[in-house]
């Protein structure tokens, strides 16, 4: 996968599948050139999981980027 919009903090995503149509692995390219792999393993489909899994409570000392807002 490559952007659309110039201004993304991606060059490049990478989606790995199996043979089954799973997804295995995810690998990301900045546009710094750093690589990030991500391999999935023991992956559960359909499972129920907790509302309190997703929520965020950062430490005080780290930065957050909010890539969500229209520039």
């Amino acid at each position: 996968l490559v952007p659309r919009s110039e201004t993304a903090t991606y060059q490049q995503i990478e989606l790995m599948f199996s043979e089954a149509g799973r997804l295995e692995k995810m690998r990301f390219t900045d546009n710094l050139g750093q690589k990030t792999k991500i391999v999935l393993s023991a992956v559960k489909v359909n499972s129920s999981l907790s509302l309190s899994l997703f929520e965020l409570k950062p430490p005080k000392y780290v930065d957050l980027i909010d890539e969500t807002k229209a520039r």
